[in-house]
C-alpha cells in the first residue's frame, strides 16, 4: 500500500479566474448604473424548433424600470417575455417576430416603443442584435425627448396660457376654409381695463378666465385662438348672419361679467370686431376686413361692437377698393371739414368751434368718420389725412373773430414720432392762425404703447402754445392716468355721462365730482352730446366751462359759420 500525491499549480487557473469574476463584477456595476437597459434574451422553442417565446436570462436595473419588469427569480415562469410585456410581444410588428428575425438573420432591429412604468407612458428605442445563441436588446429612453418635441409642436400652433390655437395656428385653419361655399365669419375680440389697477398674475387670470369664456360660447366646428397679449378670434363656417351677430352680442354679455383674481374683480372693457363672408372666403381679406372693424369698435369707450360687411361702406366691395377710395379721395381733396359750435355756458355765446372730418364720396354721398378714420388708421393715410384736416381747420379758422378757438381730432397713431408738432407748426405759420387759438382733442393716448413718447410730442405741441384736450373724459378706467401723464388743460366730458344728468341723481354726482377735480387741477370743461335745455341748465349749476351738441347744432360745412355767428354772436 502507498499514496502518490499529486500537486498542480493552480495559481494561473484562480488567477485568471479572480479577473473574471473582477470583470463581471465591473461589467455588472457598469450595467447597473448605465441610464440604458440591457437584456439577453434566450429562444423558447417548440418541438417543431419554431421560437414561441423568449426568457430573459439578464436584466439590468435599468431595463427592470424602464420596461416594468418584475425582478427575475432564476428560470422562473416570470421571466418569460410574454409574461413580462405581452402588449409588445404577438403580431407581426411585435417583439417575437422582431427577435426572432434577428436570431436567424444577423440583422440588427432598431425600434421605438412605448411602455409603462407605473408613472405613466414612456417611450424608448430599442436596438436588438445577436448575441451567440441568443439575443441581446439595449433599451434608450427617450420619453423625455419626445415629450419635449410634442411640447414645441403644441407650442407651435397654441398658447400657453390659455391653449388656444395662436395666431399661426388660426391661419393653418382658415387655409382650408378658402374654398367653402357657404361662407365664414370671423370674430376679433379684444381686452381692455385689466393691465392697469394690479399685477401681472392679475392680468394673466383675467385673460384666462375670458379665453373660458369665449370657448363657452363657442359653436360647433369653430375654432378659437389667442392672436395677441388681449386679443382673440373666434372662426365660424357656414354660420348665417343672424347667428354671428346674436354670437357677438353674447360674448359681450359674458365679457361684462366682473373676473375674479388674487388681487380683486376685475371689469373688462370688450371690443369685439366681425367680418363675414358670404361665400369663397379670401382668409387675408376677411382677417383685414375684421381688424378694421375692431379698429371701428375701439373708437370711443365701453364695449362695444362693430361689424364689416359689403355694405358697410356704402357699396365698397372690399377693403382694397375701400382703401383705393380713400387715397382717391385725398388727392382729389374730397374730404371735408364741418364744423360743431362749442358754447361757453355762462354767457351762451360761441367760445370755438370743433372741427370734423367728412367724407362725399362721388358715388356713394357721404361716408361717416367711424368707418374712414378706422381705414385710414389701418392703412397708414391716418397722416396724410389729418395733415389736411388740420390744414383747412386752420385756414378756415384765421378768417374767424380772434376770441374764437378750432378744435381738432388727433389720432393716437399720429403722436409717434415727432412729425405732428412739425406739421402743426407749418399750419400755423402757413395760415397765419395763433397758436392760443388752435387746441387738438385726443382720444386714447395711453393704449399707444409708448406713454413716454407720446407724453414728448404732447409736451412739443404744448411748449408750442398749442392748447390740449382729453376726449371723452370719465368713460373709460384710463382717463385719471391720462390727466396725470400728459400736459392736457381741458377735458371733454363724454356725451355718456350727459343723458339724464337733468333727472338721475346719479350722473349729477359723477359731473359734480368731475367739476370738482377739474377744479383742483386747473382744467377747462366741455360737456359733450347735450341735447336738451335741461341738460344745458344743469350743466352750467354744475359748473361745467362750455357746451356743445344738437340743441345748439349739428357739424355744419364752412358756409354756414357766418350764420352761427350770427345766432351764437
Amino acid at each position: 500500500m502507498g499514496a502518490v500525491n499529486v500537486l498542480v499549480d493552480i495559481s494561473g487557473l484562480k488567477a485568471a479566474e479572480g479577473r473574471l469574476a473582477r470583470s463581471e463584477a465591473r461589467f455588472q456595476t457598469a450595467q447597473d448604473i448605465s441610464p440604458e437597459g440591457f437584456v439577453v434574451l434566450e429562444p423558447l422553442r417548440d418541438a417543431a424548433g419554431a421560437v414561441v417565446d423568449f426568457r430573459i436570462d439578464y436584466a439590468n436595473g435599468t431595463a427592470t424600470r424602464l420596461l416594468g419588469l418584475r425582478p427575475r427569480r432564476g428560470r422562473e415562469a416570470g421571466a418569460r417575455l410574454s409574461l413580462a410585456l405581452p402588449m409588445h410581444l404577438g403580431g407581426p410588428g411585435g417583439m417575437l417576430a422582431e427577435f426572432t428575425a434577428v436570431l436567424e438573420t444577423g440583422t440588427v432591429s432598431i425600434r421605438e416603443r412605448g411602455a409603462g412604468d407605473g408613472q405613466g407612458s414612456r417611450s424608448f428605442r430599442s436596438r436588438a442584435v445577436r448575441l451567440d445563441q441568443g439575443v441581446a436588446v439595449s433599451f434608450e429612453d427617450i420619453t423625455a425627448r419626445r415629450r419635449a418635441e410634442a411640447s414645441a409642436r403644441f407650442l407651435a400652433e397654441h398658447d400657453e396660457l390659455t391653449g388656444l390655437l395662436n395666431a399661426s395656428g388660426l391661419r393653418r385653419r382658415m387655409e382650408p376654409m378658402q374654398d367653402r361655399p357657404d361662407g365664414a365669419a370671423i370674430l376679433l375680440v379684444s381686452l381692455e381695463g385689466h393691465r392697469g389697477e394690479f399685477g401681472r398674475a392679475s392680468a394673466e387670470e383675467a385673460v384666462r378666465i375670458a379665453a373660458t369664456r369665449i370657448v363657452r360660447r363657442q359653436p360647433a366646428g369653430a375654432v378659437a385662438a389667442r392672436i395677441g397679449t388681449d386679443d382673440f378670434a373666434l372662426l365660424l363656417a357656414g354660420c348665417p348672419a343672424a347667428t354671428v351677430h346674436e354670437l357677438s352680442a353674447a360674448l359681450l354679455r359674458d365679457l361684462a361679467a366682473p373676473v375674479p383674481t388674487p388681487e380683486g374683480m376685475v371689469v373688462l372693457a370688450t371690443r369685439v370686431g366681425v367680418a363675414v363672408s358670404e361665400g369663397g372666403m379670401d382668409p387675408g381679406a376677411l382677417m383685414r376686413d375684421a381688424e378694421l372693424a375692431l379698429s371701428t369698435a375701439r373708437q370711443g369707450a365701453g364695449d362695444r361692437l362693430a361689424i364689416f360687411a359689403p355694405a358697410t361702406l356704402r357699396g365698397a366691395q372690399t377693403i382694397r377698393q375701400a382703401e383705393a377710395d380713400l387715397r382717391q379721395a385725398l388727392i382729389q381733396r374730397q374730404i371735408e371739414v364741418h364744423y360743431q359750435p362749442i358754447i361757453a355756458t355762462a354767457t351762451r355765446r360761441l367760445a370755438g368751434f370743433e372741427a370734423l372730418a367728412r367724407w362725399r364720396h362721388p358715388a356713394r354721398g357721404f361716408v361717416s368718420p367711424g368707418e374712414f378714420v378706422p381705414l385710414a388708421e389701418e392703412t397708414g393715410l391716418i397722416t396724410q389725412l389729418g395733415d389736411q384736416v388740420l390744414r383747412q381747420a386752420c385756414r378756415d379758422a384765421a378768417a374767424w373773430p380772434d376770441h374764437l378757438r378750432v378744435t381738432v381730432n388727433i389720432s393716437p397713431i399720429q403722436l409717434r414720432g415727432e412729425m405732428l408738432p412739425r406739421l402743426v407748426a407749418d399750419a400755423l405759420a402757413g395760415t397765419g392762425l395763433t397758436a392760443r387759438r388752435l387746441e387738438l382733442e385726443l382720444s386714447e393716448v395711453t393704449f399707444l404703447g409708448d406713454e413716454r413718447g407720446a407724453a414728448h410730442v404732447l409736451a412739443l405741441l404744448r411748449a408750442q402754445g398749442v392748447g390740449l384736450a382729453l376726449d371723452d373724459f370719465g368713460s373709460g378706467f384710463s382717463s385719471l392716468a391720462q390727466l396725470r401723464s400728459f400736459p392736457v388743460g381741458r377735458v371733454k366730458i363724454d356725451r355718456n355721462l350727459v343723458v339724464g344728468v337733468d333727472t338721475q341723481r346719479e350722473g349729477a354726482a359723477i359731473i359734480r365730482a368731475i367739476m370738482r377735480l377739474a377744479a383742483d387741477l386747473g382744467l377747462a370743461t366741455t360737456a359733450e352730446g347735450v341735447n336738451t335745455p335741461a341738460e344745458f341748465e344743469r350743466l352750467a349749476a354744475e359748473g361745467c366751462g362750455e357746451a356743445q351738441g344738437f340743441l345748439f347744432s349739428p357739424a355744419q360745412p364752412p358756409s354756414a359759420i357766418p350764420s352761427l355767428l350770427a345766432r351764437f354772436g
